[in-house]
């Protein structure tokens, strides 16, 4: 099954009906066949990150060690979500911290060991 992409124009679309009628994240995401949990995404970076938060991200781009580090640590403290920290740190996805944690967790890193292969450039 392949990962759908939606443009720019149609994220806006959706964070604009949901914001603007009282259809919920289950009748938004019905009404443009959309999951739920992928309008519940918009709509959170819309709220951070304006129309910005809406724009796709690109395949290729590295995301600095520091970011990634907290990143981590974030999902490993308890403190937030995968979602939360995607938004918050403006990551692709959730799916990008929960290969990095996996990645972390086989080889058996700590926070510093993860930074030091980010600066080198193989981390992922």
């Amino acid at each position: 099954m392949s990962k759908r992409k939606y443009p720019f124009e149609m994220r806006l679309a959706v964070v604009m009906h949901y914001s603007t009628t009282d259809e919920g994240y289950r009748l938004t995401s019905a009404r443009f066949n959309i999951p739920r949990t992928q309008v519940k995404m918009w709509v959170a970076a819309y709220d951070a990150y304006g129309e910005e938060g809406l724009r796709p991200k690109y395949k290729g781009v590295s995301v600095d060690p520091e970011i990634r580090v907290a990143a981590i640590k974030d999902v490993l403290e308890g403190k937030m979500s995968y979602n939360q920290v995607a938004i918050k740190y403006k990551i692709a996805g959730p799916g990008v911290i929960a290969k990095w944690l996996k990645v972390s967790i086989k080889m058996d890193m700590t926070a510093s060991d993860l930074f030091a292969l980010g600066k080198e450039g193989h981390f992922i």
